[in-house]
């Protein structure tokens, strides 16, 4: 399974509203709900859900034992699937060969895979489990078919399954097979399709023999095998036009439709995969004549976040993937997807070498190559294996029983199986509005109006949410099961999670049900009752048509705008929450200097500025929403309709030739002879650009002239009003094609003061060579005076190391190889594939950009010599208000420069050449595919993009929390007093304010523009009145603006909850019931008196005031720590900046480091130790210029490689990957070689070096045959050791000490086409790990020794403890080693008798490797298994003396690998003669004879010929031998046309196979070489 990221779709809409939610309670501190949710049971998505499922396919080359599969079972029938996708390896399943002869298949309907196989459908049909059935690939891609040539589209594969479905179904009656999925990700790279028209006519050559072909078996007979079984399709990944091809054009084929999406995390919390999955299910609905009764199945899901090259997904051991997945399953049950598959159920089901299973032979039976057969692919809920691994040697028995292990998104996965039961029907539930933050809910009939519900609610939002229930159509209560999934909670077994299900009796949905969950985890309420989580659930009774109560509202602006022009208006909309609720808007605008809004919703911009606009329920005026809204300057037409004029004449659209006429401008206006007038009140400049054809004798400004006016006019209205000509000043004429030209033009003077109106005429010149349509209009800015004083920010800086900062973005790949040697830059973006890219930013007020970018221009490739003329087409950047209508804006650049001089790339940087229009909020940066440009022949380095931000922009914050501790938060008070009894009957509440007598009491607060407030009051009721009455007697709230007019604010309040023993005492929270006027700064609570109640009969527990403030500045920074230690090579993340005061506006900082050649410091904090040393790393805020430093000190790696930094050589290289990248200690720079398997790559130690190990750290294109080889002239070598299975990642070499200058790989098969690329080959001696490093002790006598002076390395100091036990003694490594394996202690005349060497990684959990008892002193050598170990310690439990344990040296080593195994020949060639010459020929010949001395060989072999000039490979001739006997065997290479005195030799070797670029073939001879 290969996967590339299946990008997020943007989908074009004529007009949508978003906003964002404010529910009452949020400002209530005693419920604090976030949402409002509503369960709407009459409107069903899905009406016969399929289920959630699983990826469960026979293992690639494995069987299980009967106690591994009764585990197996025991867990899969746990998850309870009823939907499974079982996909089979190509025909060479069922069909072991191909008789071509008779052109017909070898079937073996009981080979080692169909058995796994029929295991897999025996669970299946004994559990009503429903299969999509299918294979991998086609026969001619893998498989023991591969002969028979037979593609995807040739009508003898269909032929095969039909075999195949007639076995199964109708011999054995696997009835449960629904599905038939053709090819795997068929529009994948890594398919063998790859291609929409060979895919389309595989499926009609299935269609066809589906439906021409009878079930005729023993069991099962049908007349067509489409009466039983239908083809589902196109099971794309990305690429998802497959599937509006599908429903366009092939509709008939398909009974059901699927699609495999491997998403970012970021995808998933967004809700992409909600409104994609949503478009293409309606696609299908509305396009396929009957596509709404076909099912749409998401046939993959995984997360691609962390996946790894191999095609691993380690975060499948992390809680947090669960919480993805389970939203996952969310997001396509609310799309109307009818079923959901997991990728996949358990890892021994797949190898990571997927090309060993592309030529498995028929019997896909273990390989037994150890790293083969258990190099597994990381994607499952556990793995099976993990014991037998551990058993093996291949990882420790921890980390077996780690990998047995069930996974926390298995209990995630099961607890939605479970719940959401097949034939379900899902139903509608209303938009949290918190992104993140979802629901779904299913109900199951019963009988009547009796249902089974569930309801899901996922909390994806990385905070803690409280959301609330409600199911209208719901009377009366219910039991429900409470499953809750959460970190601190997360079962580990199946017991726990039967454990932790909870029981709600009574429940009635009705009310609603709060449910409050910690950041990131799910809950599912239930009365599906089931076998193994409980039986408690009652049904539920459900009516129709009921009508939640409103809980909450929402604004709605065009496109999410949140900003204005002043010129303009803006017509907002307020949505009652959740979906389905009554009652009556109400608006307000504050300051209301700025702006008004009349009932509709109707914004009128008064001045610029920020303003507040509230929207609140008439009959619950405490069910209110607030969105601020910026009132700018500027307003701008795109003229992409008529809508923003407001009137016109004689005008038509016209989009055509925008390329070639107008800069790409796609929507214009032109007239023979005509007019539009703008209501633009208060405007003072305007600018139009303007397009015309000019093709006269006339020049053109006379053009212009004559063909443009404009007029303006300070009228109310434009009936009889007198317009006013305006001078025009006309800015550079510019040359397109054809005769056409575009310009600008503008006032040239000021406009009259009080101008309402602008009036722009359009009309054709009477000159031969215009035609009628050569007048255009392209686009009008204009601009009023600017009331608000501003000041330019950075708003973004993205440095392009990931996509986070982005709004959106096409066909993008971050740039895998950093060349930071190239580009002086780690990470850029290119594009994904050949084609057009484009990204988008979000932001207000854009104001400026700058765009740092590399490219390189290859002529033949893009079609253009000219350097300048290639970058100006490459890249495009325009800026739009919403999003939809876009300005492409001129750009500069700096002077074109290299980083380097080999480089072939330039670097520049791209700012605007001209003013951004105000207003903007959203800028594009598209790259347009030039030619056949390259995808990575323009690339971007990072983006900064500034804004205007308001000097007067107003945020609402809390302005004053009063938790009632002491009066000092107050203004003034009378009367009042603490109450601090009885905490935890008033909810936890430790002070209380109460009237100090049976007086009235009050408190004045002052604040700054307060606009809202939260009280927390607790009060008896005795009197006999209502507590809805008492309430209203008992306190009282005013505001005032100067503390002496008071104004009386209505109020609302939470429901009244009874608290404490005595059955009188009643809590709420109080709000405003109206909107606080503005400019008010004195807020008044009055506790009145009522006769015959107690004085402390209405108290107080907590005051929050909140209003609106200014742009809040940065005052300072901090780090979270002040000196830091890294090890060099390592990379530390844990550097945090801490912004003063919390709330300011801008939060960015910048990082740098005074010496970037012992660290570096990226954008994110994240430092990289390069060298012993030490450097400042220093955080400074964009906003002030605030800085704040850590002290880094790098220390040094014990090991000291002795490549590092030495010359380096090599046969070739490829993309500036040179050898010296390979030895200069950053694993984020390469070696890569030419294309060819005869490489090699060797570096000069400078002098000879005693050395014993060689590490090389592989990139993906590893070796897999290759020789280390060691000289001391650069002439003469030996080979030390011989790979021949190599599996690339990185290889540890162990050799017995070895003296040598030069070190050399010598490289005969690598693992792909790509040639060798090795991040770093390093050259080690055995190092003493515990030199000189941090060292501890449970105690030091002082004059016996510290602790560090154990590992100092002198011998004549040491540490001394305590004369008491136990005692131990610790060494800190600095990083985890991953082989510890033995630990050398010099002891001191007071030994350790008895003790334990224990190891850690954290510190804190310790593991006892070796257990010492009854020791002799001296020098102790303790060697155990080599495991993990940061930490490793001497823990002393028997002294030898009366004193303490003494050491003179403590030192830890790491085994790094065993030496390798002695190579056996299993043949011997021998040389006949040296190598001949005739004219342009060479021939070689040799013997080959078996070794007798050795094990007999049986099976095939090859011998290779490799002809050689000097190093460079010239030609390959091989022969398979005859294995049982000596022969001779000759080659000759013609062709031979140069006479150079450069020698020619012939590398000859056996080997068990040809190479064929997929699998590694095995030596089975020495390699000898003819001269």
């Amino acid at each position: 399974m290969m996967r590339k990221k299946w990008l997020s779709l943007m989908l074009a809409v004529s007009f949508m509203f978003t906003g964002t939610v404010m529910f009452p309670a949020q400002l209530s501190r005693a419920s604090n709900v976030d949402a409002v949710v509503s369960v709407d049971t009459d409107t069903v998505i899905i009406d016969d859900y399929m289920g959630v499922g699983l990826q469960w396919d026979p293992s690639d080359v494995h069987d299980y034992t009967d106690e591994e599969w009764e585990l197996f079972m025991e867990r899969v029938e746990f998850l309870k699937p009823k939907w499974v996708r079982c996909m089979i390896h190509d025909s060479d399943s069922y069909a072991v060969d191909y008789d071509l002869e008779n052109d017909r298949p070898v079937y073996d309907w009981e080979s080692p895979l169909m058995k796994r196989t029929y295991q897999i459908l025996d669970y299946c049909q004994e559990n009503d489990v429903a299969v999509m059935f299918g294979e991998w690939d086609d026969p001619a891609s893998r498989g023991a078919i591969k002969h028979s040539g037979i593609d995807e589209d040739d009508i003898r594969w269909p032929m095969m399954i039909a075999d195949c479905l007639n076995e199964l179904i109708g011999n054995r009656g696997y009835t449960c097979i629904k599905y038939y999925n053709m090819l795997n990700e068929p529009n994948g790279s890594w398919s063998s399709c790859n291609d929409w028209n060979k895919y389309k006519a595989a499926v009609k050559n299935l269609k066809y023999v589906f439906d021409n072909t009878p079930i005729s078996g023993t069991k099962v007979q049908a007349e067509r095998i489409s009466d039983l079984v239908q083809i589902i399709g196109p099971d794309n990944s990305g690429d998802n036009y497959w599937i509006s091809n599908s429903v366009d054009q092939i509709p008939e084929i398909f009974g059901a439709y699927d699609t495999h999406w491997y998403a970012e995390a970021s995808d998933v919390k967004n809700g992409h995969v909600e409104s994609t999955m949503k478009y293409y299910r309606e696609y299908i609905n509305n396009y396929d004549p009957n596509g709404k009764n076909k099912p749409f199945i998401m046939g993959e899901a995984g997360l691609v976040t962390g996946k790894t090259a191999d095609d691993s997904q380690p975060n499948v051991f992390e809680y947090w993937y669960g919480v993805s997945m389970a939203d996952f399953i969310v997001q396509t049950m609310r799309a109307g997807m009818d079923a959901i598959t997991a990728w996949m159920l358990e890892d021994s089901m797949h190898l990571r070498k997927t090309d060993l299973v592309r030529n498995v032979t028929g019997d896909h039976s273990n390989p037994e190559d150890l790293a083969i057969d258990y190099g597994f692919k990381v994607w499952g809920m556990w793995n099976s294996k993990g014991p037998e691994m551990a058993e093996k040697g291949l990882i420790s028995h921890e980390e077996g029983q780690r990998l047995l292990a069930l996974r926390p998104w298995y209990f995630a996965w099961a607890l939605f199986s479970r719940s959401f039961v097949k034939g379900s029907k899902i139903v509608r539930t209303s938009d949290t509005n918190i992104n993140g933050v979802r629901t779904v809910a299913a109900i199951v009939p019963k009988g009547g109006d009796l249902y089974d519900i569930s309801i899901a609610v996922v909390n994806n939002s990385g905070s803690s949410r409280t959301i609330k229930v409600k199911v209208p159509n719901v009377t009366g209560s219910a039991t429900f099961q409470k499953y809750s999934y959460f970190e601190d909670t997360c079962p580990r077994t199946i017991e726990e999670c039967i454990e932790s299900v909870e029981v709600i009796e009574n429940l009635n949905l009705n009310t609603g049900y709060e449910l409050t969950l910690p950041a990131d985890g799910f809950v599912i309420l239930t009365t599906v009752n089931d076998d193994r989580l409980g039986d408690n659930g009652t049904p539920v009774t459900l009516t129709k048509n009921a009508k939640p109560a409103a809980e909450g509202i929402v604004i709605l602006t065009p496109y999410d705008v949140s900003s204005v022009s002043v010129m303009r208006e803006l017509q907002l909309i307020a949505k009652i929450m959740p979906d389905g609720a009554e009652g009556t808007i109400k608006w307000s605008v504050t300051p209301s200097d700025r702006a008004t809004i009349d009932h509709t919703g109707r914004l009128k911009p008064i001045k610029t500025g920020n303003v507040k606009v509230e929207a609140y329920l008439e009959e619950e005026p405490g069910i209110k929403a607030i969105k601020n809204i910026s009132i700018v300057p500027t307003f701008v037409d795109e003229i992409k309709d008529f809508s923003n004029m407001y009137s016109y004449s004689g005008l038509d659209l016209d989009s055509s030739n925008a390329g070639n006429y107008f800069n790409g401008d796609d929507t214009r206006v032109k007239t023979e002879d005509g007019y539009l007038i703008y209501e633009v009140p208060g405007v003072t400049t305007f600018d139009a650009i303007i397009g015309f054809e000019n093709k006269s004798a006339e020049d053109n400004l006379t053009i212009i002239n004559e063909a443009y006016s404009v007029s303006v006019t300070t009228a109310d209205s434009i009936d009889g009003a007198v317009w006013v000509n305006v001078p025009l000043k006309t800015g550079p004429v510019i040359a397109t094609n054809d005769g056409w030209h575009i310009s600008n033009v503008t006032n040239a003077e000021a406009l009259p003061e009080g101008t309402r109106f602008v009036r722009i005429d359009m009309k054709v010149p009477p000159y031969s060579g215009i035609n009628p349509w050569s007048i255009q209009l392209l686009k009008v800015t204009f601009e009023a005076p600017d009331s608000a004083q501003y000041k330019e920010e950075i708003l973004i800086d993205d440095e392009l190391d990931n996509f986070d900062k982005m709004y959106g973005y096409y066909n993008l790949v971050i740039d895998g190889d950093p060349k930071e040697q190239e580009f002086g830059d780690t990470s850029r973006l290119k594009k994904g594939w050949q084609g057009d890219a484009n990204m988008i930013y979000e932001a207000e007020n854009i104001s400026d950009f700058s765009i740092n970018v590399f490219f390189e221009n290859k002529p033949e490739k893009s079609g253009i010599e000219d350097l300048e003329e290639f970058f100006d087409a490459s890249c495009k950047v325009s800026v739009s208000p919403d999003n939809e209508n876009w300005t492409e804006i001129a750009t500069g650049h700096t002077e074109f420069a290299k980083y380097v001089d080999w480089t072939t790339f330039y670097h520049t940087t791209i700012t605007p050449a001209q003013a951004i229009p105000g207003g903007m909020r959203y800028l594009r940066i598209d790259l347009p595919q030039v030619g056949n440009a390259e995808e990575w022949n323009f690339m971007l380095a990072r983006v900064v993009i500034r804004g205007l931000v308001s000097d007067n922009q107003y945020t609402e914050v809390t302005l004053i929390d009063d938790e009632l501790l002491t009066f000092d938060k107050m203004h003034s008070y009378d009367n009042i007093w603490y109450d601090k009894d009885k905490e935890n009957e008033f909810e936890g509440d430790a002070s209380r304010i109460k009237k100090a007598d049976s007086y009235n009491a009050w408190i004045v607060y002052e604040a700054e523009n307060i606009s809202d407030f939260s009280i927390k009051a607790f009060f008896e009721n005795k009197t006999g009145m209502s507590n809805e009455e008492l309430f209203e007697y008992a306190y009282k709230i005013f505001v005032s603006p100067d503390n002496n007019v008071w104004t009386s604010i209505a109020l609302d309040h939470t429901e009244f909850a009874g608290i404490g023993p005595w059955g009188t005492w009643y809590s709420t929270s109080v709000t405003p019931a109206q909107a606080i006027p503005d400019g008010t700064r004195y807020l008044k609570i009055e506790l009145p008196h009522i006769d015959g109640t107690d004085s402390w009969f209405n108290m107080l527990g907590r005051v929050v005031i909140r209003g609106m403030v200014q742009f809040v500045e940065v005052t300072g920074i901090s780090l979270n720590k002040s000196e830091l230690k890294i090890m060099e090579g390592q990379i530390d993340t844990s550097l945090e900046a801490i912004i003063e005061p919390e709330n300011a506006t801008i939060k960015e900082v910048t990082w740098s480091s005074s010496n970037e050649s012992v660290a570096t410091v990226d954008a994110t904090g994240k430092i990289k130790a390069l060298k012993p040393g030490k450097t400042v790393i220093t955080a400074t805020t964009v906003d002030g210029g605030w800085k704040a430093s850590c002290n880094v000190t790098v220390v040094a790696d014990n090991y000291v490689n002795l490549a590092k930094g030495k010359e380096a050589t090599c046969s070739s290289f490829s993309d500036g990957n040179t050898a010296g990248r390979a030895v200069d200690g950053d694993l984020e720079t390469r070696w890569g070689s030419g294309f060819t398997h005869n490489e090699w790559f060797q570096v000069d130690l400078g002098k000879e070096e005693t050395f014993r190990i060689i590490k090389i750290d592989w990139e993906s294109s590893y070796g897999v045959h290759y020789d280390i080889q060691v000289s001391n002239d650069g002439e003469n070598w030996t080979t030390v050791y011989t790979e021949e299975s190599g599996n690339g990642g990185t290889d540890y070499i162990v050799l017995e000490p070895t003296t040598a200058r030069y070190v050399r790989m010598q490289g005969y098969q690598a693992a792909a086409e790509w040639g060798y690329s090795i991040y770093e080959f390093a050259v080690y001696d055995e190092a003493n790990l515990a030199l000189n490093r941090d060292a501890t002790a449970s105690s030091e006598v002082e004059g016996d020794g510290l602790a560090h002076e154990a590992v100092d390395g002198d011998l004549g100091t040491r540490w001394g403890s305590e004369y008491t036990e136990p005692q131990w003694f610790q060494v800190d490594l600095g990083r985890v080693y991953d082989h510890v394996q033995r630990v050398v202690i010099h002891w001191e005349a007071s030994f350790g008798k008895d003790y334990r060497i224990q190891v850690s990684e954290d510190g804190e959990n310790w593991k006892t490797v070796s257990e010492i008892t009854d020791g002799d002193g001296g020098v102790d050598e303790i060697t155990f298994d080599p495991t993990p170990a940061r930490f490793v310690r001497m823990y002393g439990t028997g002294k030898s003396s009366e004193w303490g344990f003494s050491i003179w040296e403590f030192e830890v080593y790491e085994t790094l690998s065993s030496a390798p195994a002695e190579f056996v020949e299993k043949f011997i060639v021998t040389p006949v003669g040296n190598l001949t010459r005739e004219a342009d020929t060479i021939k070689a010949k040799v013997t080959i004879e078996p070794n007798n001395e050795g094990p007999v060989y049986e099976g095939n072999a090859v011998v290779v010929f490799q002809f050689m000039k000097g190093r460079t490979p010239v030609g390959v001739i091989a022969s398979e031998i005859i294995t049982e006997s000596a022969n001779t065997y000759e080659a000759e290479l013609c062709g031979i046309n140069d006479y150079t005195n450069r020698a020619y030799t012939v590398r000859v070797f056996v080997l068990n196979e040809l190479c064929d670029g997929k699998k590694s073939p095995v030596a089975l001879s020495d390699r000898v070489e003819l001269n």
